[in-house]
């Protein structure tokens, strides 16, 4: 899993080649940044992956569903979202 989360901070920040190995060293700090993840499962790897962003220093929210991620989009400016397996909520 650490070389997948390296991954997604990798694409978050965009970093030059040079800088990268910082973020898997924990060095790169995310202040400023916020992501959205979009997975209508929160298991261990979405827990995992909030963590990580958060310790450095992003902002993270879930949305479990399409609706809840398209409020959050309306509401907040994101640096990137990240989406898993997505179920539409259902027709009222």
């Amino acid at each position: 899993m650490t070389n997948l989360l390296t991954e997604v901070m990798r694409k978050v920040v965009e970093l030059p080649e040079d800088r990268q190995d910082d973020v898997a060293r924990g060095r790169m700090p995310l202040t400023g940044k916020s992501v959205l993840i979009v997975d209508h499962r929160v298991g261990r790897f979405i827990v995992a992956l909030s963590a990580t962003l958060e310790r450095l220093g992003a902002e993270v929210l879930v949305a479990l569903d399409v609706g809840k991620a398209l409020e959050d989009l309306k509401r907040f400016d994101f640096s990137a979202c990240l989406i898993g397996s997505v179920v539409d909520p259902p027709e009222s």
